[in-house]
């Protein structure tokens, strides 16, 4: 998702009409999302969201938390060096019940 300016992302008026996100809820679910219609998962750091976001971790992990507990995201563990990571995705088939 490139343009002349570098990255961006897209918020679409169902996110806010439909889904009544808002503030940060709406920044990472569009976040999110924008890898999910490209047929790929977010697996990066809740700080790096953090950081692209201007707030704090854990400020991102009740988003996460959130967004996860109401069927918006699917959270899957991953594998990782350290231990154990996180991949999130948009729910499709939920936002398919919003008629969107």
């Amino acid at each position: 998702m490139q343009n002349g300016y570098g990255n961006y992302i897209k918020v679409y008026d169902f996110m806010i009409s439909k889904l009544q996100l808002a503030k940060y809820d709406l920044l990472v679910y569009a976040y999110i999302f924008s890898y999910t219609v490209q047929g790929r998962c977010y697996s990066g750091s809740q700080q790096t969201l953090a950081d692209k976001f201007g707030t704090c971790r854990k400020t991102i992990s009740e988003v996460l938390k959130k967004l996860t507990a109401c069927g918006l995201l699917i959270k899957t563990e991953i594998p990782i060096p350290q231990g154990k990571g996180c991949e999130y995705e948009c729910n499709l088939e939920l936002i398919d019940e919003y008629h969107v």
